[in-house]
Order: C-alpha cells, then structure tokens, then sequence
C-alpha cells in the first residue's frame, strides 16, 4: 500500500476463501483478501497498516470482517477480548490520531472483531453493524445495555442498527430511559435470543419514519409469532416492512389467525422465512382487518401449501409476490412445476429469487431471478400430462 494513499472508506474483509490480495484502492473504498484462516499475526498487521495510513478526518465508511477461527478462549469483562482489533499502540499510532481516524466514521460495520466499547469509533454514526457470524458454539462477545446506549446516545440520527451480538444487563433496563432515534429506518435483530429482545427493544425509541424491521421467532417447537416484547414494539412504532424468520430446525407454522390480528395495519412489505403454511383457517375474511396495506410479500424456504397459500394471499391487494426456494406439501406436493403455475396468477408479478441474500436485500440492484416457470397444460390431464414451454 502506498505510504501516501488517502481512505475516505475502508472494507477489510479476513475470508477461508481466498488468497491474499491487495485491490488498488478506488476512489472511496479499499477491499483486503485472506486466506490464512488460522494466522492473526497477518491478520493484525493487515489492519495496523490500513488504519495507520488512513488520514484523520477523511475515513467515513469502515468495515472489518473477520472469519478466521479464534485461538484464545478468554473473555473479559468489556466483552470484547479475542475479539478486539488491534490498539493504537500495536498500529504504531498514538490514541491521539487513532481517535481522530476513527472518529468521522458515519458507516460502521464489525464482524467478529470490534474496537473497546468506548471508542469514538461508535459516535455520530449513520449506520451500525455488530455482528457475531461464528459457530454459535463456545463464547460469544458480548456489550453491557449501559455501553450499547451510550453508542445510541452518541449517534442521534442514526438510520440502521443492526445486531446480533449478546446484550447483558436485563435486570437495569427498567431503569433506563429509551433512546430517542427519530431517523431510524432498519432495525435487523436476526440470530438474536429472546432474552436478548427484551433488553434491546425497550431501549429503542424510533421515530415517526417509516421503519424496516426484521426479527426473528423464538426458538421453541409452536413459538407465538409475535412475543410480549416484540408485539409492544410494533405497536408504539412505525414498521411498513416487516421481515419474520422462523428457525430452520424447528417445526414453525404460521397462525395466520395471529397475522391478521396483531400485526400493525400500515406494514406494504411482509417476508416470511423457515416457516409453514399448511393450513388457514379463514371462515369469514370479513372479520380480518390487519395488514389492509400489504402489497408486497416476500418469501423464503417456507412450506407451502398451495391452496392454503392462495387463501392467505387472497386476504391482500398483492401486486408483488417473491419466493425462493419452497417447499411444497399438500395436494401439489412433487409437482413444482404444476405448484409454480399455479402461484403465478396469485400477484400481477412474481418472480422467484435466485440469491440467497436475506429477504431485505430483495429491493435491491444486485438480486438474481430464475427465469419464469414453464407453463403446464392442464385442460387434459389425460393426455399424458405433457408440459409445453413457453419462450
């Protein structure tokens, strides 16, 4: 790296998957491959050297992503040690002019690896990611209520908090005021605990603005979809996308009874992933009032039954359907095709995503989409069920 190069953003990215390379630094951001999964020595001298040439005042976007495999199992009680990158005094910098490196930072993002809690690294920040991608195994690092606030408090219009890291101190949230957040518009608490929920979420205080909101179910075989903390959550708050993830190991079918009921009537995008649909027990459509604005939904590796899925669907105005990778039961079970004609008349457009990026990055640019399913003649199931493709 040249001595002389300027970083307005920094991507650091420490992967099993590729070998060691050095991307000539564009005009607002650097990228930094690995490959040596077990070698932190390489690891700490890839930061050292990015930060100490970073020019104060200039670096704005910073994110470190680190999969290598862990070699101490110490844990103190900042929550942070083996986790923790490299110190101003290992970077051969004074805390003086790290601080001031790392203080214009409005687009943070750590993964695995994060400065002490109380760095300027956390202040006036725009965008937040603390994330924790290991095996769930063993430790995990973790940040006291008490640290996590005064990071929000630090950082009053802050539009995207994202975590999943563990969050202590329970038993003094009652006592802390909520944190006002009026420019809050993604909150993604996904790969959380339950316990974990009712912490975070009564410090959270969004305001008006239409807000993204994506949580995950508890994990337990008939979990509610909607706990106490979550369901208080949503109704002092201003969620239009709401993205609910059931848990991949465990039976979660969806009450479409408590979907309609309890969900907050301004939500236009829905996800659902790892959840089932077998069965909507819709009687009289005209005593459901919930989720009356919903015209996107979006679904990923869900169970369906495609009569039962057509029900729910009928309780929406829906002009965009998403799906990547059903399942599907019932009458259509091992008939995809037939399965996936059938759910092309359920929206004016549906397409059937190829990525595998969550279901909140499905807006996005970069989303990959299988071609249309073939068309299946189904005025003679006689003459030998014989697919005709449509070009």
């Amino acid at each position: 790296m040249a001595s002389n190069c300027t970083l307005n953003s920094c991507y650091v990215v420490i992967s099993q998957h590729f070998d060691p390379w050095l991307i000539t630094p564009k005009p607002s951001w650097i990228v930094l491959l690995h490959d040596y999964s077990d070698d932190t020595a390489f690891f700490t001298s890839l930061i050292q050297t990015t930060i100490s040439k970073a020019t104060p005042g200039i670096l704005h976007c910073l994110c470190v992503t680190n999969h290598c495999r862990r070699t101490q199992q110490g844990i103190g009680i900042e929550g942070t040690d083996d986790w923790e990158l490299p110190t101003a005094e290992s970077c051969g910098v004074s805390q003086q002019l790290l601080d001031s490196i790392l203080r214009p930072i409005t687009s943070l993002r750590l993964s695995n690896n994060f400065f002490p809690w109380s760095s300027p690294a956390y202040h006036g920040l725009v965008k937040l990611h603390l994330l924790f991608t290991r095996s769930k195994r063993g430790r995990k690092p973790h940040i006291h209520v008490d640290k996590l606030r005064d990071m929000l408090l630090a950082s009053p219009a802050l539009r995207v908090l994202h975590i999943n890291i563990i969050v202590i101190g329970k038993d003094e949230i009652n006592g802390l005021a909520p944190v006002p957040l009026n420019e809050l518009e993604e909150l993604s608490l996904d790969e959380m605990s339950r316990d974990v929920y009712d912490v975070v979420l009564p410090l959270l205080a969004p305001g008006t603005k239409p807000l993204q909101f994506t949580f995950q179910m508890q994990q337990e075989f008939n979990a509610p979809l909607y706990c106490t903390t979550v369901a208080a959550f949503l109704e002092r708050t201003n969620v239009t996308s709401l993205y609910i993830l059931g848990r991949s190991l465990f039976d979660q079918r969806l009450s479409v009874d408590e979907l309609m009921t309890k969900s907050p009537g301004n939500i236009r995008t829905l996800g659902l992933e790892y959840l089932q649909i077998l069965e909507a027990p819709i009687s009289e459509v005209e005593n459901y009032e919930g989720l009356g604005q919903l015209s996107r939904l979006y679904m990923r590796k869900c169970v369906i039954d495609v009569n039962e899925f057509k029900k729910l669907a009928g309780l929406f105005r829906l002009q965009m359907l998403k799906l990547h990778k059903p399942e599907f039961r019932g009458r259509l079970k091992g008939n995809d095709a037939e399965a996936r004609q059938e759910i092309m008349s359920i929206a004016p457009t549906v397409k059937w995503v190829r990525s595998t990026r969550g279901m909140d990055r499905w807006d996005g640019w970069m989303v990959e989409y299988d071609d249309p399913p073939a068309t299946v003649d189904l005025s003679d199931r006689s003459c030998g069920d014989i697919p005709s493709a449509v070009l």
